[in-house]
C-alpha cells in the first residue's frame, strides 16, 4: 500500500499527516506507506506503480492554482483507474468537477478534527476490505497484456461493451474497460452471476430483487436487468445470504 499526499500549506499538512497516522495505527500500519509533497511534480515523478492499494489525498488549489489539484488527479486517474482519490479542500464549488475524475471522497478542511478523522479512516479503509482475507475473496483476470487483482467487495458487475471483445468492468470506485469477452468472466469467481446476456453481477452486491419488473438494485442505487430464466435464481442467493446460508 502507498499513501500520497499533496498539500502546499505546512499546518494542513501536519493536520493530514496526523489523522492519516492515527487511522493507520488502526490497521496495524505506520506511515512508512506515506508520502507527502507540497508539488504536484514530485508527487507524479513518486509514484512508480499503477495498482489498487494506492490512496492519494490531494488539496485542490496549489500555489495559488485553483485547480490544480484537478489536474493532477486527471493525470492520475489516466495512468492508474485502480487508485482511491480523495480530495482535502475548501473549494466546495468544485465538488462536481472532482467527482468527474471518479475521486472516491471529497473532504472539507473545515471539519472538526473527530469528523476529519473519520473521513480519512473511511479512505484508508478502502484498501482493508473486511471480508478480503484469503485469494478467494479476490477478482483475479490476466492476459499477456493485463493483470487485474481488486477485493472482490469493490467488483459490482462486469457488462458488454460497444467495441467488440471489450467488456465493461464497473467497480466501486471507477469503471474500467477490458480486452475480453463477457463469457470469460462466467466462471471466474463464485460469486459473480449471469445475471443477464449483457451482464455478470456480484451477489454480494445486491440489495433487492425486484421480480416483477425484473431487475436487481445494487449497492450503489444502480439498476440491472435481469432475465426471466434467472430472477428466480437471482432472488435465491439474495435470500439465502441473508439467512447466511
Amino acid at each position: 500500500m502507498k499513501i500520497y499526499l499533496l498539500e502546499d500549506n505546512s499546518i494542513q499538512m501536519g493536520r493530514l499527516e496526523d489523522a492519516v497516522a492515527h487511522e493507520l495505527m488502526t490497521f496495524g500500519k505506520d506511515l512508512s506507506c506515506v508520502q507527502s509533497f507540497d508539488k504536484p511534480d514530485q508527487l507524479l515523478s513518486a509514484i512508480t506503480s499503477n495498482t489498487s492499494d494506492q490512496i492519494f489525498f490531494l488539496d485542490i488549489e496549489i500555489k495559488g492554482e485553483d485547480k490544480k489539484g484537478l489536474d493532477i488527479a486527471k493525470i492520475i486517474r489516466q495512468n492508474n483507474p485502480y487508485a482511491i482519490i480523495a480530495f482535502v479542500t475548501t473549494h466546495i464549488e468544485f465538488m462536481p468537477q472532482a467527482f468527474g475524475v471518479t475521486a472516491y471522497k471529497y473532504i472539507n478542511k473545515t471539519l472538526d478534527e473527530a469528523s476529519f478523522r473519520k473521513e480519512i479512516g473511511e479512505t484508508i479503509a478502502q484498501v482493508f476490505p473486511i471480508n478480503a482475507t484469503t485469494t478467494d475473496e479476490f477478482f483475479l483476470y490476466k492476459t499477456e497484456s493485463q493483470l487485474i487483482n481488486l477485493p472482490m467487495d469493490q467488483i459490482l458487475y462486469l457488462s458488454t461493451s460497444d467495441i467488440k471483445h471489450h467488456v465493461h468492468l464497473q467497480t466501486i470506485h471507477t469503471l474500467m474497460d477490458i480486452r475480453a469477452n463477457l463469457a470469460d468472466f462466467k466462471k471466474i469467481h463464485k460469486k459473480l452471476y449471469p445475471c443477464h446476456r449483457s451482464y455478470i453481477v456480484n451477489t454480494d452486491m445486491i440489495i433487492s430483487v425486484n421480480l416483477t419488473n425484473y431487475e436487481a438494485t445494487l449497492i450503489n442505487g444502480q439498476v440491472l436487468p435481469v432475465s426471466r430464466m434467472k430472477i428466480g435464481k437471482i432472488a435465491q442467493i439474495v435470500e439465502e445470504r441473508g439467512r447466511g446460508c
